[in-house]
């Protein structure tokens, strides 16, 4: 029996992963990537972005949906929908009401610019700013009063979204090698978003979207360091107070060196006054020598 429920309950999860996401399925507030984790089918592709964001794609049959969600708030920070093929009028206006719903009151759509809105990877796209504070754009499809793609973003948009990097290993690294907040963390967050999917990490990623330039290192000449470690081979620094529980941080080793520092003096102080009062009683030993022998030289 508890076999044929397992069964069923499986049968279940894969049907509800299989039915499509709609905009209507998108709350129009509270979304946030807990939220997609308990609701969303998991059929979905994810990218960890340079700009510390997480990038989630539905590709479903007639348009791709795609949510960029905040790492560290879980906010949701813009959504689009693009139709392939391009959307009729009255279906995307039936997706606008949706994502307008509740904050859309005495909003009209404006014509913006060509130059506006290709800074932020738009085109013959009008714009409608909503009460709350967020901005849709609807992208059209030349002449014909079609929809190509419906935009929304949280705040105003500035810059292209699509053309952020996706995070890599490199990513927060400085010119003089040192690492910034992201780099290290990028395995981290994609193991986090392929247990929240359910489905194993992929080895490969295909992302079609533009990645950072690797950082080329030149090899090394194949000798001997001074300390007798072979090129290639890398030393491994390690905190003999981990076992303390005690974290090493810049400030901390700021004191550390200059503890060390005050501690060398004293000692090569210590080694300078016990020569000095060798010399002293060497000289006083050799001076009642002296002594002796002229008292015998007088008898």
């Amino acid at each position: 029996m508890n076999q044929f429920f397992r069964t069923v309950c499986g049968y279940l999860l894969m049907a509800s992963a299989a039915v499509a996401l709609e905009v209507k399925d998108l709350p129009v507030e509270g979304l946030t990537r807990e939220y997609a984790d308990r609701n969303f089918g998991k059929n979905y592709d994810y990218y960890i972005l340079e700009d510390n964001s997480v990038r989630r794609v539905w590709k479903e049959a007639g348009y791709t949906l795609t949510l960029d969600f905040d790492i560290r708030s879980s906010k949701l920070l813009s959504l689009s929908v693009d139709y392939q093929p391009a959307a009729p009028k009255n279906v995307a206006l039936k997706d606008a009401r949706h994502l307008c719903e509740g904050r859309n009151e005495g909003v009209k759509w404006v014509k913006i610019k060509e130059e506006s809105a290709n800074k932020v990877g738009l085109k013959d796209a009008r714009l409608s700013r909503l009460t709350d504070g967020s901005f849709l754009f609807w992208e059209s499809a030349g002449s014909s009063g079609e929809c190509e793609r419906l935009c929304w973003f949280a705040e105003a948009p500035r810059q292209d979204r699509s053309k952020i990097a996706e995070a890599n290993a490199y990513t927060g690294r400085t010119a003089m090698g040192s690492t910034g907040s992201m780099s290290g963390s990028v395995a981290v967050l994609q193991q986090d978003e392929a247990r929240r999917r359910g489905r194993p990490m992929p080895t490969h990623r295909q992302s079609g979207r533009p990645k950072s330039d690797p950082i080329v290192v030149t090899p090394a000449p194949d000798t001997e360091s001074q300390s007798g470690k072979k090129p290639g081979k890398s030393v491994e620094m390690t905190n003999p107070l981990a076992a303390l529980g005690i974290e090493l941080d810049d400030e901390m080793k700021k004191w550390l060196m200059i503890g060390g520092g005050v501690l060398l003096l004293l000692i090569i102080w210590s080694r300078i006054s016990e020569a000095r009062k060798k010399a002293k009683q060497r000289a006083a030993f050799e001076a009642l020598l002296r002594g002796d022998k002229k008292n015998k030289s007088l008898k």
